[in-house]
């Protein structure tokens, strides 16, 4: 029983290969004519345009969309622009853009982790400086230091809110 289960399968599995084997030959022919349609329509089209351009007769290309207009390429003559459309055109992400991009993260989380360390030990200053004036008790440095300490963690509230939009 299990031997003959099994020489079933065995011809199945080659009838199935066979099968794969096929198809996959068929799918290469079809696109391999695909391609080459593709190829005789671009040529054909070069052609077209190009056989239209020795004529001496005005074209109004406005509404002719399988050209592109002058405005749409005087815009992407512009530098800035150009590199708009570079993204666009290129949201494919490989190994390495992810890897850049995520180098490019830390950095950034980095220096912002390190502007958060130094607005804490401003603070930490500014708020020993307090206490040590409260003994003293002038009231117009107390109150210039009370003012540098607000600034400074509405400072620190800021960086730490960048950082949580980073994230």
């Amino acid at each position: 029983g299990q031997q003959s289960q099994i020489e079933r399968n065995m011809q199945r599995e080659l009838g199935l290969l066979s099968e794969i084997e096929k198809l996959e030959t068929e799918l290469n022919h079809k696109l391999a004519s695909s391609n080459l349609k593709s190829q005789q329509k671009q040529s054909d089209h070069n052609r077209r345009y190009d056989d239209d351009d020795d004529n001496d007769y005005d074209v109004d290309d406005f509404f002719d969309r399988t050209k592109k207009s002058t405005a749409s390429k005087n815009i992407n003559n512009d530098s800035t622009s150009t590199s708009i459309n570079t993204r666009n055109e290129d949201n494919i992400e490989t190994y390495e853009s992810l890897i850049t991009k995520w180098k490019v993260f830390l950095k950034k989380q980095k220096s912002h982790q390190q502007s958060v360390t130094q607005v804490r030990i401003k603070i930490q200053k500014i708020q020993t400086k307090l206490q040590v004036m409260d003994m003293e008790t002038s009231n117009e440095d107390t109150f210039f230091l009370q003012n540098d300490l607000d600034i400074a963690n509405d400072e620190l509230k800021q960086k730490l809110k960048d950082i949580q939009c980073i994230e």
